[in-house]
């Protein structure tokens, strides 16, 4: 079903490569596994890369370069590297950095991980000793808080990492099934944009629940190209075996 609904999609034309915002790579002692651009640097002006990794219960942004041992993080008051973290990437065009200051979180925040008490943390980066040095933010920090020289110093002026998709206006956009009632077993949806955008289509899939197997649900996402009306395209009856399968639109953005 999976691969049926990929074909219909690649056979239509419209699928144009994967979601523009920010992205997660898995890395290790101060590796880069990204082709991704840096996104601050030191001060003699060795690049440095966004990164995020488990410390202590929780999930913390920091940065990280070749020659780290790690994604060098600030946690209680110290500078920590984290062997095993991951890298931002896939971020051409999908996002963008805004000024803020004294613990202000712009809308449209990038969530990037989470405090072990469970507050949400965001990408941010700043300017400390002649460097540009990312990090991390909640809404009850006073500022960006990094890792530098062994220590976490937290500075009042600073960039928060957002996205640059937002939710679609309704009256710019409609979504609907063309393709038959709601049980007929096929999926599509057609985009209609009054402007010349590119929209970000969200359909999840859920699996009805069985005796030994619970419910289970997976979002599959799509870039289509803006301008005039494009259709999601009708992938065919489902086989009966997968008969328990639901399919609805969970989101759509424009970048």
């Amino acid at each position: 079903m999976k691969r049926l609904f990929w074909i219909a999609i690649l056979a239509a034309g419209l699928l144009q490569g994967v979601p523009a915002s920010a992205q997660w790579v898995a890395g290790q002692r101060g590796h880069i596994p990204v082709a991704d651009g840096p996104t601050g640097r030191q001060d003699d002006g060795r690049p440095l890369w966004v990164c995020r990794a488990w410390y202590n219960g929780g999930l913390h942004p920091g940065k990280v370069r070749p020659g780290f041992r790690g994604c060098n993080i600030g946690w209680g008051g110290e500078e920590h590297a984290i062997e095993r973290y991951e890298v931002l990437a896939g971020g051409a065009g999908g996002y963008a950095w805004v000024r803020a200051q004294r613990g202000f979180i712009p809308d449209f925040a990038i969530a990037a991980g989470r405090d072990s008490d469970g507050r949400t943390l965001f990408v941010c980066r700043a300017r400390y000793r002649n460097g540009v040095h990312p990090g991390k933010i909640y809404n009850s920090f006073g500022g960006c808080n990094i890792g530098w020289g062994g220590r976490e110093p937290m500075v009042t002026t600073y960039e928060v990492l957002v996205s640059s998709w937002r939710p679609v206006p309704a009256a710019e956009i409609q979504l609907r099934r063309p393709c038959g009632v709601a049980n007929s077993g096929r999926i599509a949806w057609v985009v209609n944009l009054r402007k010349d955008r590119r929209v970000r289509v969200t359909v999840r899939r859920t699996v009805a629940a069985e005796p030994a197997r619970p419910q289970t649900q997976e979002d599959f996402v799509y870039i289509l190209a803006a301008g005039g009306q494009r259709g999601l395209g009708c992938n065919g009856r489902l086989r009966p075996s997968e008969r328990g399968q639901a399919y609805s639109l969970a989101g759509a953005e424009v970048l």
